[in-house]
């Protein structure tokens, strides 16, 4: 029966896709019939490139994100305050009730806590970047539009500004020592990346999040859905190792995943440990690996992606969500862990159209504050 009901979603996936194939087709023909002879010749040869990305990029310059006057960002940007003190972060203390913290939602609230603004722009095709310390950093999205007004308030309070995008050291690579990295998608990395996570894998994955995710509608007042994979909490039923009980990894999504999307996903966190380590590298930071433990989570993803190939081994859990509307407001994470170095923080995101609908899907990975704890216990018990 459910090999039924399976087999039943499978058909219904594919004549979706060729519907929208097909609505996609007639769109860029109406596209063409009101261009000029010279750019219709030019997007018919664009047309016959084979390759997935070119198609990517071909679609993409009718997208309304292309049309932005920022040619290194879209619409909007996002912003990360660190604060003068660890212990002071305004309304926005892990200890202050929601209610309190929903006061503090916007850019220029509790500046006097604020040392130091960094600015991001987002990149509408795709970015993937990575940050340290989001416990502490209050961070959320804002308007271009609104950028020179609210830069020019937090210099008038004494705070410093980063835009990262003036600290370009590369084609497509921005970079501030100790603070943030962000490959852009002229980026070779990010090229290489979108090559190897194709047009194709990237929708597949944000209506796999559309169909199976959960709302985060009580999120930001967005039409959001996400999904989690990876190290949760421990549970009664959790499994143990060396005699101490180990989070829940979370792997049901995975088996859900056509094998191809498994193995695209897997892509994608290679490359997300291998920008986080970079943006460690060259920060000076010393890296204290806790072999026990990488081995043990390296483990746990070979056993879920049984066909990929493996090479990361701190990066613990998976946040994927999607939406189409609605804001980031300003706010701070949970701590990911303990360790200075595994404190990190690496995102990538695209954006996609479906349906005549435009989403932008972000998967935030990092490492697990409950692997930690667990851990932390077994070196205790060893010790003793």
């Amino acid at each position: 029966m459910k090999q039924l009901k399976d087999l039943r979603k499978k058909r219904l996936r594919q004549l979706r896709d060729r519907k929208e194939r097909y609505k996609e087709k007639m769109q860029q023909q109406h596209h063409l019939q009101h261009l000029s002879k010279k750019q219709r010749l030019n997007n018919q040869s664009g047309m016959e490139e084979s390759d997935d990305e070119s198609k990517y990029e071909q679609h993409s310059r009718f997208q309304p994100q292309r049309r932005c006057k920022h040619p290194k960002g879209g619409r909007k940007y996002l912003y990360f305050q660190k604060p003068k003190n660890r212990k002071q972060l305004g309304r926005l203390a892990m200890h202050k009730p929601r209610e309190t913290k929903d006061t503090a939602r916007h850019l220029l609230s509790d500046l006097e806590y604020v040392q130091q603004q960094t600015n991001i722009r987002i990149d509408p095709i795709g970015q993937i970047y990575a940050i340290t310390d989001l416990d502490v950093i209050a961070h959320g999205a804002e308007e271009i539009k609104k950028k020179k007004e609210n830069d020019y308030v937090l210099k008038q309070n004494n705070i410093e500004v980063i835009n990262l995008d003036d600290h370009e050291i590369a084609s497509g690579v921005e970079f501030v020592k100790g603070i943030a990295l962000n490959l852009r998608s002229d980026s070779k990395e990010m090229k290489s990346l979108m090559k190897r996570f194709p047009a194709s894998l990237r929708k597949e994955l944000a209506r796999y999040v559309l169909d199976e995710g959960i709302s985060s509608a009580n999120r930001d007042n967005d039409d959001g859905k996400r999904v989690y994979i990876g190290f949760g909490r421990r549970q009664r039923t959790s499994t143990s190792f060396q005699g101490q009980k180990m989070p829940t990894f979370n792997s049901v999504h995975l088996k859900k995943m056509s094998l191809r999307l498994r193995d695209g996903l897997a892509t994608v966190l290679s490359a997300g440990q291998q920008c986080l380590h970079s943006f460690f590298e060259n920060s000076g930071e010393e890296i204290e690996e806790d072999e026990i433990r990488t081995n043990y989570v390296r483990d746990m993803w070979r056993s879920a992606l049984p066909t990929a190939n493996i090479d990361w081994n701190t990066l613990e859990f998976v946040d994927i969500n999607i939406r189409s509307k609605g804001e980031l407001l300003r706010h701070c994470d949970y701590l990911n862990d303990y360790r200075k170095y595994h404190n990190g923080c690496v995102v990538f995101s695209y954006s996609i159209a479906i349906k005549n609908k435009q989403y932008r899907v972000v998967l935030v990975m990092t490492s697990r504050k409950s692997l930690g704890a667990a851990f932390d216990q077994l070196h205790k018990q060893a010790n003793h």
